[in-house]
């Protein structure tokens, strides 16, 4: 984040810091203490309050302690049990949708595909994109991505204008693409879900459709039907 201001803490007072002081602050309520004789020169951070990056926050999950938050081009997380909110992720693509499994957090972006963050610490692990240069993590149907679903090593990728992928996360490569040229009435894929090796499809159009597939068949539409 940029640092927003500037507050001098000059040493000597009863409360003082032995050597002068500098606190910047990014206007999220964490100051960095910078001591310009001192190496290195930040010295610590005083958390006066936590909040989010954002207000436009477009998914939420929580796995164990921990809330995360897809916000702006941000991942965001919130800590139950200290009950604040720790360091954001930048994506640097806005952030549209949230999955995780045992190890790994998915998220969908605007216009850079899936990336997998740690579990544990949000560190990146990879990333999924429609680059057709990339033998394994390319070939995505699109690098806009509006739903995520997991179960067990299959990812299902849905896009709002390009129908739907699937990942498969034992190999890391794009397994499966379905769009309407292949199976799907329409690309406009609005939401997806996953349980017991059946995909669902929320397709878009005058009528909503519900599509299924099955992931141990991978490229096999079994059914349609309408929603209303």
């Amino acid at each position: 984040r940029e640092g927003l201001n500037l507050i001098h803490w000059p040493s000597g007072g009863q409360r003082a810091p032995a050597a002068d002081q500098m606190m910047v602050s990014d206007g999220s309520g964490r100051l960095a203490v910078i001591e310009p004789s001192s190496s290195p020169m930040q010295q610590s951070d005083i958390i006066i309050a936590s909040g989010p990056s954002g207000y436009s926050m477009q998914d939420v999950i929580q796995v164990g302690n921990i809330v995360w938050v897809a916000v702006d081009e941000y991942v965001d997380r919130f800590d139950t049990s200290s009950q604040l909110w720790l360091d954001p992720v930048n994506i640097g693509s806005d952030t549209m949708a949230l999955a995780h499994d045992s190890n790994q957090v998915y998220v969908g972006t605007k216009d850079s595909g899936v990336v997998a963050l740690d579990i544990n610490n949000a560190s990146f692990i990879t990333n999924w994109n429609a680059s057709l240069n990339v033998p394994l993590n390319g070939n995505l149907n699109d690098d806009v991505v509006n739903s995520l679903a997991t179960d067990g090593d299959w990812l299902v990728v849905g896009h709002p204008d390009g129908g739907a992928s699937v990942i498969d996360l034992s190999t890391s490569s794009v397994e499966q693409t379905w769009g309407s040229d292949n199976g799907l009435e329409n690309d406009r894929v609005n939401d997806v879900a996953i349980l017991d090796g059946i995909i669902e499809m929320a397709l878009g159009g005058l009528e909503g459709r519900l599509c299924r597939a099955v992931t141990g068949l991978l490229g096999r539409i079994t059914a349609h039907s309408a929603l209303g």
